[in-house]
């Protein structure tokens, strides 16, 4: 049994939630960044140095702003929430996914496809393999438009997202890599059960093998 598991607030609270939640975080660092500079140029001491460490601090953010909350080289003991060891491109790819297999229809597996390919590692495995991403965003725009009919429950998409992202996870991790990026995401799917995914695959000449090849993504 895996002890990995998924679970993430922000999926739970929908396209609205998560812009008003962004929305909110650029106001909060768009008001610190304009208070640092000014306590910086106050003639108080205190404000002063106040402002500098409000400086320091979103220097601290803009250095770790594409990494994940938690590195998979630290892991703890007992059950853990792979949320916190996704990149930002993974967790972006998870929720424009699931919001499009939700409103559009479709099957999960294929719009996680679709996302990858907009992230430059996934552009470069495909290079490598000699492979125009364009023509393989086609292909599975082609398979989605298909199969657009099927609509999946809100429950189902979460118990397909934990079962993919679980694997992303112990894939990372075999790797030896610190967070769960997207490459571990089209990795896992490349091994799906599902027909339409190994169709794709195999119309585009892809292997499994293929993607565990060192530096592929590199």
């Amino acid at each position: 049994m895996s002890r990995f598991y998924f679970d993430s607030i922000r999926l739970e609270m929908g396209m609205g939630g998560r812009f008003l939640v962004r929305l909110f975080v650029y106001a909060f660092y768009g008001s610190l960044a304009a208070a640092s500079i000014v306590l910086s140029f106050a003639e108080l001491r205190w404000m002063q140095s106040l402002g500098v460490f409000l400086i320091l601090l979103l220097i601290d953010r803009l250095i770790h702003i594409n990494q994940a909350d938690r590195k998979l080289t630290e892991l703890p003991q007992g059950k853990i929430n792979l949320n916190e060891y996704l990149l930002p491109t993974t967790t972006s790819i998870i929720e424009k996914a699931s919001e499009r297999c939700y409103f559009l229809g479709g099957h999960l597996e294929l719009w996680l496809l679709k996302q990858c390919f907009d992230q430059a590692e996934i552009k470069r495995g495909l290079k490598h393999l000699e492979i125009k991403w364009k023509v393989a965003d086609k292909k599975v725009s082609q398979i989605i438009k298909v199969n657009q009919q099927r609509k999946t429950p809100k429950e189902e998409i979460k118990r397909l997202l934990e079962e993919v992202v679980q694997k992303a996870g112990e894939r990372a991790l075999e790797r030896g890599g610190r967070y769960v990026e997207p490459q571990d995401l089209f990795t896992v799917l490349a091994k799906s059960r599902l027909e339409l995914t190994r169709d794709f695959f195999n119309s585009l000449d892809i292997r499994p093998e293929d993607l565990e090849k060192k530096g592929i993504f590199g």
